[in-house]
């Protein structure tokens, strides 16, 4: 591993010189707001009682996921059934 030869190299420190105003940028650019950025959501302003085609979209996705994973379970659930009473009759 090399090491700089200067010590006081301008420009290399390890923190920028404006570092308050840098650490205030960052705060002011900060978005608390956990939204994704979409033209729908950003460039216009949203209608009241209205969802965006996306989010109907991930709404649609989310209960068609949960719907699928209900009938997987019931799908396991009679299959369970269905080997535990041929155990119980072979016993």
């Amino acid at each position: 591993m090399q090491e700089d030869e200067e010590e006081d190299v301008p420009g290399e420190a390890d923190m920028p010189a404006n570092a308050r105003e840098a650490a205030g940028e960052a705060l002011a650019a900060h978005s608390v707001d956990r939204t994704l950025a979409t033209p729908e959501n950003t460039s216009a302003p949203l209608q009241k009682g209205r969802l965006s085609k996306l989010a109907k979209g991930a709404i649609f996705r989310e209960v068609v996921l949960a719907k699928v994973r209900e009938m997987k379970e019931q799908e396991a659930q009679k299959e369970f059934e269905k080997s535990a009473t041929e155990l119980s009759k072979k016993g």
